[in-house]
């Protein structure tokens, strides 16, 4: 299955969630750059714990990305840049195209 990515105009630096450090915090993967429509604007979810959330980003994106992994709009020059300008990713939609040979991906940030 291939991943839905017309209409994709920006770049985004994203950063997978890798495993905790010894003190438990989250590390990342080395950044990879991805095609995306990156829109600012406001949603309320409910996470799996049932917490009311306000996300801050829409980001479509032509592969898939995990919860708690980072996106930054654009491309930088140091990794460090990127992790300092990305957000954390709350929940991510996937939708399957009606003839299922396509799914759309859509991170909330």
């Amino acid at each position: 299955m291939t991943y839905y990515n017309e209409d994709m105009h920006h770049i985004c630096t994203y950063f997978a969630p890798d495993d905790a450090d010894t003190y438990g915090n989250v590390t990342y993967a080395e950044p990879v750059e991805l095609a995306c429509r990156w829109q600012d604007e406001q949603n309320t979810i409910v996470t799996p714990e049932g917490k009311e959330i306000t996300t801050i980003a829409v980001v479509y994106i032509e592969a898939l990305v995990a919860v708690q992994g980072r996106l930054a709009l654009g491309t930088f020059g140091t990794d460090e840049e990127a992790l300092a300008a990305s957000r954390i990713i709350k929940s991510v939609i996937v939708s399957n195209s009606l003839d299922a040979d396509e799914q759309l991906v859509k991170a909330l940030l």
